[in-house]
């Protein structure tokens, strides 16, 4: 609770004493609550904190998103490599469809990081990995 001064008194402590002190209390606390520059005030404060929290929340989960998607593309590539060398050789069909499904989880890795990774988080800083 802030203390409402005016003329240099303390109206909230001095409405806390003597003969009558719960109205004036009261008093103090109804005509500050009936000011609209508090909840206007109050607003600002909420709703520029909110910002602040969702900003960081979305840099969170961008920053998050985009490691397990590094993870899961270099598994990928790994598999990829590793499978490739060894199967081309012995089934030219299986390298073919390898490299079909690769592909296409590149294409779906691509989209995914184009909707929750754009190429900045927006206070500048790049965020990015290859595909």
């Amino acid at each position: 609770m802030h203390c409402t001064e005016i003329q240099g008194k303390n109206t909230y402590t001095d409405a806390s004493k003597g003969d009558g002190s719960d109205q004036r209390r009261k008093k103090v606390i109804g005509d500050r609550l009936r000011d609209e520059t508090l909840f206007v005030s109050l607003l600002r404060s909420f709703k520029s904190r909110f910002i602040v929290l969702a900003e960081k929340l979305q840099s969170d989960v961008q920053t998050a998103v985009a490691k397990h998607l590094a993870v899961i593309t270099n598994t990928l590539d790994m598999v990829r490599s590793e499978n490739v060398a060894l199967e081309s050789e012995r089934d030219p069909e299986f390298r073919s469809r390898v490299e079909r499904e690769m592909r296409a989880i590149r294409l779906e890795v691509r989209g995914l990081k184009s909707v929750v990774c754009p190429e900045t988080t927006g206070d500048g800083r790049r965020v990015s990995f290859e595909v």
